[in-house]
């Protein structure tokens, strides 16, 4: 695949991915990102991409949901630790004496 047959996907589905970003991530500019990342991802393996596999608009639907379970599996992760770190610090205000909480 050439680079202007990806431009011409690119038009043709930007803001169709977008779009099914945004609904499913609130945040324009994370929705953006997650977006680009997809092109991106797809340009970088536009070269294996096999007709006979499935259309084009399968194969970056795909890699989107794949995008999208990363970023939320990177979410959970990290509001996770999150809670765990207020969850911490909740524990030592109330159990530590205030005498040993400062050391």
């Amino acid at each position: 695949m050439k680079y202007e047959e990806f431009e011409r996907i690119y038009q043709e589905y930007y803001l169709k991915i977008l779009t099914f970003i945004h609904k499913r991530v609130p945040d324009l500019y994370e929705a953006e990102e997650l977006t680009g990342d997809v092109f991106l991802s797809f340009y970088r393996n536009m070269d294996s991409y096999d007709e006979e596999k499935g259309s084009i608009a399968t194969w970056l639907y795909a890699i989107t949901a794949n995008r999208l379970k990363n970023y939320y599996g990177d979410k959970k992760i990290h509001y996770s630790l999150e809670i765990l770190k207020q969850q911490t610090e909740d524990f030592i205000i109330r159990k530590v004496p205030q005498s040993l909480a400062g050391r």
